[in-house]
């Protein structure tokens, strides 16, 4: 979770995906490398933010 990043109701999550077999990751080099979502969050009340 990177709160410096998420404001308005929103929360930026990061992954990473990894795999145990290191030569795969010469085969497809995206798979190290990490992903973003934006979340909305909703108030307690119910409501959504931003």
């Amino acid at each position: 979770m990177h709160p410096q990043f998420s404001d308005d109701g929103r929360l930026l999550i990061s992954y990473n995906v990894n795999t145990f077999d290191n030569n795969h990751i010469f085969d497809d080099v995206t798979i190290y490398r990490p992903r973003f979502w934006t979340v909305t969050v909703d108030d307690p009340d119910g409501r959504r933010n931003g």
